[in-house]
């Protein structure tokens, strides 16, 4: 189905497909980027507020080896970040002895208990991995209940991947470890890198994600209008461009096909490949047309010397009886009564011979002339026929046996057709030089009239069937200029029927004329034989 489609909705096909899966890729590329990116400014903005709480925190202990609870208050002021809280566990901290009065211990527990929720099992994690915690607070089931369908999704890292349901998430919590440096063991006894507590806080994300996917729809739309767009203005350009230069040039070629080597397409292209491909089919045109009139003239030439051939042939033999004839006649004036009559029959029968190779030849040379059709009797159009024949046909010891129907007419060219009907006939006496036997017929049935010549020659060689209608073909054929069957021909189909033969090597051969009983039909094959009555 595909490779029949017309080239531009080929190209139509292929590009639309390629433009979608490139802007495709755009878009989600640009998605997955703007995702990336509200996390990673979210991990700075975090990072950079957790180290300024841990520096203030150190800064505290070593200036006032205590933590201010006003700081810790007002770290929690309204901000970017919010819910910022201080996680500690009193046993983790890990404070020399000199630091653990009773006074002490006993606010650290209470800041352990209003900063810490027992429920929470990230901070615990924070403690075991010593690594940033990122929480997600997604809303993955949408048609759930409100209590039910708030979810959390633990990032391990930036560069683990994002959820699928990022769109979804309204809150991202950073759970950021205070890792012990070498200045922390004045206070505490710890090796560097273990953690002493954490920085927890949430960001508020929804607007953000809103904002980026109310983004990526909008990339979605223009990115499917732009594909349009593009196709459609693509198509149209290689419609305009390619397409229909293409499609000239297969018309000029058909043309040319058909026979025009007068056209002219140089003019419908521009400069381009195209203009050059058209210039290059011109100048093929133009040899092609030089090729063509050389080719006729030689052919005119072969023709006629052909032509000239055979009539000097063909003349020379009945020219050569007549000259020695009438020199007879002329020097020998003691001949006998029956000498002398032989002699003018010679000569006679010469002459005939000339005038019918002559009638031959003008109806050659006319070519294709109106017919004069008139109704006649096809009995009486037979009779005719044999009347004209007969004498010739005895003269040379050939039977005629003529086998006319007993009434019926048909709409002919009376002249033409038996003037085809005896060249016929004229070739069947041709090929029965030591005599034999001709039937003429004639028979109407079914809207159709056919007449049929059967002689007890030869027969046709089988080298020849095909060309037997082509002009100056002959075989075996003492006299003629082998343009009778040619003639035949070209008169039956003006009389819109068809001419056809069956030979038998050694039998003989019979030729069907088969005609239209009446004006302005045609026969396209020829039917099987009328039989005999």
């Amino acid at each position: 189905m595909f490779k029949n489609l017309h080239i531009s909705l080929k190209v139509f096909v292929i590009i639309a497909p390629l433009l979608m899966v490139m802007f495709g890729t755009v878009v989600f590329t640009t998605y997955q980027f703007e995702e990336r990116q509200v996390l990673e400014l979210s991990q700075l903005a975090a990072e950079s507020q957790a180290t300024l709480i841990k520096n203030s925190l150190v800064h505290m202990m070593q200036t006032q080896e205590e933590v201010d609870d006003a700081y810790l208050r007002s770290i929690n002021a309204p901000g970017e970040l919010e819910n910022i809280r201080v996680l500690f566990r009193l046993d983790s901290l890990h404070l020399k002895k000199e630091y653990l009065t009773n006074e002490r211990v006993m606010k650290l527990q209470d800041r352990e208990r209003r900063t810490s929720a027992p429920s929470d099992a990230y901070v615990s994690t924070v403690y075991g991995e010593s690594e940033p915690l990122w929480i997600m607070t997604c809303d993955i089931q949408q048609h759930a209940s409100e209590a039910d369908r708030a979810s959390d999704v633990r990032l391990t890292s930036l560069q683990g991947g994002i959820p699928a349901h990022f769109w979804s998430c309204g809150r991202l919590r950073i759970i950021q470890p205070f890792i012990a440096e070498r200045k922390c063991l004045s206070c505490h006894e710890v090796r560097p890198g273990q953690v002493l507590g954490a920085a927890s806080m949430e960001l508020p994300i929804g607007k953000t994600v809103a904002t980026i996917r109310t983004n990526a729809i909008r990339s979605v739309i223009i990115f499917l209008v732009l594909s349009v767009l593009v196709t459609a203005l693509g198509t149209l350009i290689f419609r305009r461009f390619v397409s229909r230069p293409v499609q000239r040039l297969v018309d000029a070629t058909q043309e040319v096909g058909a026979g025009n080597l007068n056209l002219s397409i140089r003019k419908d292209f521009e400069g381009d490949e195209f203009g050059l491909l058209a210039e290059a089919f011109e100048d093929m045109q133009h040899k092609l047309k030089d090729a063509r009139d050389e080719l006729i003239n030689k052919e005119r030439l072969s023709t006629l010397g052909q032509m000239a051939s055979g009539i000097i042939h063909d003349f020379r033999s009945p020219m050569t009886n007549i000259s020695i004839g009438l020199h007879m006649l002329e020097t020998q004036t003691t001949l006998a009564g029956e000498r002398r009559a032989e002699i003018f029959r010679l000569v006679r029968d010469s002459l005939d011979r000339m005038v019918r190779m002559t009638q031959e030849l003008l109806e050659f040379a006319k070519g294709v002339s109106n017919l004069q059709l008139v109704s006649v009797d096809i009995r009486e159009f037979m009779l005719s026929i044999e009347s004209q024949v007969r004498p010739h046909l005895e003269r040379n010891r050939i039977t005629l046996a003529i086998d006319p129907p007993e009434s019926g007419s048909c709409v002919i060219d009376p002249d033409r057709l038996q003037r085809s009907i005896i060249n016929l006939v004229n070739n069947a006496e041709d090929a029965m030089q030591n005599g034999g036997s001709l039937v003429l017929r004639a028979r109407r049935t079914d809207g159709i009239v056919q007449f049929s010549v059967e002689d007890t020659g030869p027969g046709i060689p089988a080298e020849i069937r095909s060309a037997v209608f082509e002009p100056f073909v002959t075989h075996g054929k003492a006299r003629g200029t082998g343009l009778g069957l040619a003639i035949a021909k070209r008169v039956v189909e003006q009389h819109g029927g068809v001419i056809s033969f069956d030979s038998t090597p050694g039998k003989g051969t019979t030729f069907i004329i088969t005609l239209p009983a009446g004006r302005n039909e045609r026969i396209s094959a020829p039917p099987t034989e009328v039989p005999a009555a």
